[in-house]
């Protein structure tokens, strides 16, 4: 194995990640959409295919499932943010 630095990245899109925590969490804000900035790297392609042929890492936890136990973390210890 090469000692190469791998950028995974994150595999769902943040729009969709977004939208799971709002509806998890029962909050009322909405999301709101901007158009790009001009210097954004729109090329970004977060990929795990180098992870998973050379670490054998496969994601072991679901999108979903995941957010359900950050938000009981966060509930339990107290560190929820309040509505704005």
């Amino acid at each position: 194995m090469s000692r190469e630095m791998m950028r995974m990245g994150v595999v769902p899109e943040m729009v969709k990640v977004a939208e799971a925590v709002i509806r998890l969490i029962e909050s009322k804000s909405e999301l709101v959409t901007r158009p790009l900035p001009q210097d954004d790297p729109i090329q970004r392609q977060p990929d795990i295919t180098c992870a998973r042929e050379q670490l054998g890492w496969v994601p072991k936890v679901a999108l979903e499932d995941g957010l359900k136990a950050t938000i009981k973390y966060f509930q339990r210890t107290g560190m929820v943010m309040k509505e704005l």
